[in-house]
């Protein structure tokens, strides 16, 4: 082997290893500089600050670009030191029962809550004039109408929202 050729082939293979090194130095500082920061939060909001519930759901009404909530309160309690905005007057321990599932839609988003009054009943009113009091679930069908689901202890409820939750029929 020539001498002349040996120390040609150690500097191809000087100038691939340089060129590589190179290249991946490249790759590698391009690929920090994209890497996509994780999810963020904002702050919590309070859906409701006078109403406990439980199995709660969120939907998403893309067609009426409304969130619809929903979440049972026949078997809730909630305990908060110095609750003094309770329908029910000042308490500490609330249970609240009105044989019914709330329901409450945010048009932005999620920043602010409404709480729908389900057939205008206020609350508390007596078991018999409400429908389904446990394990709230919402759907949407084709056109658009939502449903929300309740059950009480004999019966199953079902009542729907065709204008993404703004107003409820009873079926």
């Amino acid at each position: 082997m020539e001498p002349l050729s040996r120390l040609r082939r150690v500097r191809v293979l000087a100038v691939g290893v340089v060129l590589g090194l190179a290249a991946l130095a490249s790759v590698l500082a391009t690929r920090g500089s994209a890497v996509t920061p994780g999810p963020t939060f904002a702050p919590p909001v309070y859906v409701d600050q006078q109403l406990a519930g439980g199995e709660p759901e969120v939907f998403t009404d893309a067609k009426h670009g409304t969130l619809i909530y929903t979440a049972h309160e026949g078997t809730t309690h909630l305990y908060r030191d110095g609750v003094v905005t309770s329908p029910w007057g000042d308490f500490s321990f609330v249970s609240n029962y009105c044989n019914q599932v709330n329901i409450w839609t945010s048009p932005d988003g999620g920043a602010n809550w409404f709480r729908d009054r389900y057939l205008g009943s206020p609350c508390p009113t007596s078991p018999t004039e409400n429908t389904g009091f446990s394990d709230p679930d919402l759907t949407q069908d084709a056109g658009g109408r939502v449903y929300n689901t309740g059950i009480d202890l004999v019966n199953d409820a079902l009542f729907s929202s065709i204008d993404g939750g703004k107003t409820w029929d009873k079926g």
